[in-house]
């Protein structure tokens, strides 16, 4: 319902009391409706239509309608949805005003009276729309009209219509701004104009005067200043004039933005006034139809640029707003199609491949990442937390833009592919890197002094963990703690920055100041660190746990001159195992494997190369721990020398200790050839049985085992033979105890007792009798040691 229809029914509910006729109410709701409308509008008036309004709003309009000196009533709509008068019309207005004006006062208000006694219309909240219509209807024909203008001369009614046409151009110029658009401002004399085109047509070219030619022709010619200052408007220019680093956005806005402007503009020209005065401007051969006919090309030509533009970035649009929704962690997997996108943009749109509209682009993506890279490192708060998640936070994120970088190295290099089905050129990407990377080269150089920062916190954190040992240990070490508690003390300092770290472009930032600042004070605290670790090295001559501190610049200077003392302890240690290994293999060269100097634990073989792994051990052991130093000890002229002789060491002590291997494993192997086909059992010439297992075979058994544990390879044949020991340890196991309780019995029995027991006896030894000269040790049955048992368990009962 309308403004006047909400009114009039507000006072329709009081029309008795107001003693006013519902034809006045009627009339005046009509009038309203037809002058915001425009229309005339059927209205059914329900008398029985009841509308309660506030007691205020009633009294409000019952003043207007009974008090004949109130000059205005303004009906609005405020902001939840209700009417509400007024007598004075609103500031800034947010919808349509209507209003009933008295013409003079006192007036009362009657049937007769009311189509000559009050003013009524509407106001559109957009003051320069009121303004347009305000000249329009008002000031032009006022000051245009020639009964208004007796008495002037013909040079003062001139410069009155061409100073009211520059107040027109003026007002739809500023109109065009507000809504950014252009809009083409129509003559005064386009009503004329309009007249006269059928005349026109028909090669009556009189009709046009020199002051209707003149305003066709500066009218066409501002067209065309308004459309070439559209056309000629750079995209960068613009962008970069509304922000100091805008993002992507920017370019889809503007591109997006110029094409509803030149739809708009197409539309206009489109337009049957516009068309006339083009088809005027030809039939009467003005020089200023080559300037309409240039406006029509560079609108079409804009057009179709802005078209295709648009097309092809929208689906960039797509993933670059996905992007920029995104931290850089979870945007990593998506640079090479978003690249990729960019790829087939800049190979497939016929406009947007040009060097400035590629180059923003980049500049603007970069922006973005820069972006992207600030939300995902979060640097108001970067120094509050764990100084190793700082450091991974932008140690990660330089990892990142170095990964973008490679992406685009590698499309730069592959574009050709980006131009397959195409059929125009497209210009390379042949600007210096400085033009798009300048920014972002920038912003990686301030992430490396972050990281750097970060990593000097990373390495004092250590101090913290750091026990020296030896005889100055505890005073080394609560040096290094006071140390730490001055660093962390400093390091607080950054808490309190009131600048972003990370921005390098930042506003009111002190960051390279501080930075300096901070740095002097850490190389103070690497002079401190470096000269406790040179006690310690005096000391204890080791500084393992000092770990990557030693790397820092200023202690790796100090200490470097002393981290020799290490690699002495390691080459002397290396001469004492040279020395010890020599006189071993002379012993075995002269003297034989019988004669070395081993373990009586051991047999000969096992006990020699266990001796060989010890010394290996015992330089090898020193050799990992110097490689758990982060500090290159073996990278210097003497270290390298050191390690040489190192190695030479190891290869000789292995080579040995393969020649023992090799000459035991063939002599081994021969052995138990030789034994493994005697019999189990055997009988001397005193009748005494005992298990026929040589010592060979037991020894090459507890060489394998030893050799075997300290890791040595034992051939497929000694393999396969150990792998029977356990069958073999059984079977020794219950021969012994069979030959012991037979030979027992034979010794302890008595004549008369050995005459009982002569059978019983005599079938033992018939069941022993293929133990003793047919079954061998390399192939016993399961049925073997089940006999066995049974033989063991007769003999046992006869020595019972």
């Amino acid at each position: 319902m309308s403004i006047i229809r909400k009114a009039c029914d507000a006072y329709m509910t009081k029309a008795e009391n107001l003693r006013v006729s519902e034809e006045n109410v009627v009339y005046i709701e009509k009038k309203g409706l037809k002058h915001t409308t425009g229309h005339r509008t059927k209205i059914v008036v329900d008398r029985h239509h009841e509308v309660e309004p506030p007691d205020d709003i009633n009294d409000l309009i019952l003043e207007f309608l009974n008090n004949p000196i109130k000059t205005r009533i303004i009906f609005t709509i405020n902001s939840g949805g209700q009417l509400y008068p007024s007598y004075s019309f609103p500031v800034r207005p947010r919808t349509k005003v209507a209003y009933f004006i008295r013409n003079s006062t006192p007036l009362n208000l009657t049937e007769d009276n009311m189509l000559d006694s009050l003013l009524i219309g509407d106001l559109l909240p957009n003051p320069l729309a009121n303004l347009s219509v305000l000249c329009d209807e008002v000031f032009f024909p006022l000051l245009n009209n020639t009964v208004n203008q007796v008495g002037w001369t013909s040079v003062i009614a001139n410069d009155m219509k061409t100073e009211s046409q520059e107040m027109r151009n003026g007002i739809a110029q500023m109109k065009g701004l507000v809504i950014n658009r252009t809009i083409f401002p129509l003559p005064i004399c386009m009503d004329e104009v309009m007249k006269a085109a059928p005349e026109i047509a028909t090669n009556d070219i009189f009709v046009v005067n020199p002051l209707m030619k003149h305003s066709l022709e500066f009218m066409v010619v501002k067209w065309l200043d308004s459309v070439e200052d559209l056309v000629n408007i750079k995209a960068a220019e613009k962008i970069n004039s509304k922000e100091n680093y805008p993002l992507p956005e920017a370019i889809f806005s503007f591109w997006e933005s110029r094409l509803e402007n030149l739809e708009s503009l197409a539309d206009q020209l489109g337009d049957r006034r516009i068309k006339t005065i083009g088809f005027v401007l030809e039939k009467i051969q003005s020089i200023f139809e080559h300037s309409y006919r240039r406006i029509v090309e560079l609108v079409l030509e804009s057009l179709a640029e802005a078209r295709d533009i648009t097309k092809f970035l929208a689906p960039l649009k797509k993933k670059m707003d996905k992007f920029e929704s995104n931290d850089m962690d979870d945007n990593r997997q998506d640079i090479r199609s978003l690249m990729l996108t960019v790829g087939l943009v800049w190979g497939h749109s016929r406009y947007f491949h040009t060097l400035n509209n590629m180059t923003l682009f980049f500049n603007l993506f970069h922006n973005s990442l820069i972006d992207c890279v600030n939300r995902t490192v979060e640097p108001d708060s970067i120094f509050q937390g764990d100084v190793d998640e700082a450091y991974k936070k932008v140690e990660t994120n330089i990892q990142h833009l170095d990964y973008y970088k490679y992406i685009y190295r590698e499309c730069r290099k592959s574009l050709k592919k980006f131009k397959i089905g195409t059929t125009f050129n497209s210009q390379d990407w042949t600007w210096h890197p400085e033009e798009v990377f300048g920014r972002l080269d920038k912003f990686l150089v301030r992430l490396e002094e972050l990281k750097d920062l970060f990593n000097t916190g990373r390495d004092f954190q250590k101090l913290e963990k750091i026990v020296m040992g030896g005889l100055k240990g505890r005073l080394i070490t609560t040096g290094l703690e006071k140390i730490l508690e001055e660093y962390n003390s400093i390091y607080r300092d950054w808490t309190n920055v009131q600048y972003n770290p990370i921005d390098p472009d930042a506003e009111n930032s002190h960051f390279e100041k501080d930075r300096l600042i901070f740095k002097a004070k850490t190389d103070i605290m690497e002079r401190m660190v470096s000269f406790q670790f040179e006690k310690a090295l005096e000391d204890t001559h080791e500084l393992l746990l000092a770990g990557s501190l030693l790397l820092r610049p200023i202690i790796k200077k100090h200490i470097e001159p002393l981290m020799h003392v290490v690699v002495d302890d390691f080459e002397e240690e290396i001469t004492c195992v040279k020395e010890d290994f020599n006189n071993f293999r002379n012993v075995f060269i002269v003297l034989g494997l019988n004669e070395l100097p081993t373990d009586e634990c051991f047999p000969k073989v096992s006990g020699a190369v266990s001796y060989l792994k010890k010394l290996r051990h015992r330089i090898t052991t020193l050799h990992k721990e110097h490689e758990l130093y982060e500090y290159p000890l073996f990278d210097n002229e003497r270290g390298g020398y050191v390690f040489e002789n190192y190695k030479l060491v190891v290869q000789e002590i292995d080579d040995f200790t393969k020649i023992i291997l090799d000459k035991w494993s063939s002599e081994c192997w021969q052995g138990i050839q030789q034994d493994i086909i005697l019999t189990l059992l055997e009988k001397n010439d005193a009748n005494e049985l005992r298990v026929n297992f040589t010592d060979r075979l037991k020894v090459a058994l507890k060489d394998i085992k030893v050799n075997r544990l300290l890791g040595c390879d034992i051939s497929h044949n000694l393999t396969r033979f150990f792998g029977r020991e356990d069958e073999l340890w059984l079977a020794r196991i219950k021969l012994m105890r069979i030959a012991e309780w037979y030979n027992d019995t034979f010794d302890r029995a008595h004549p008369t007792e050995k005459g009982i027991i002569a059978a019983e006896m005599s079938m033992i030894e018939d069941q022993m009798n293929p133990l003793i000269k047919s079954i061998k040790w390399i192939a016993f049955s399961k049925f073997v040691l089940e006999s066995l048992e049974s033989i063991g368990r007769k003999t046992a009962r006869k020595k019972t």
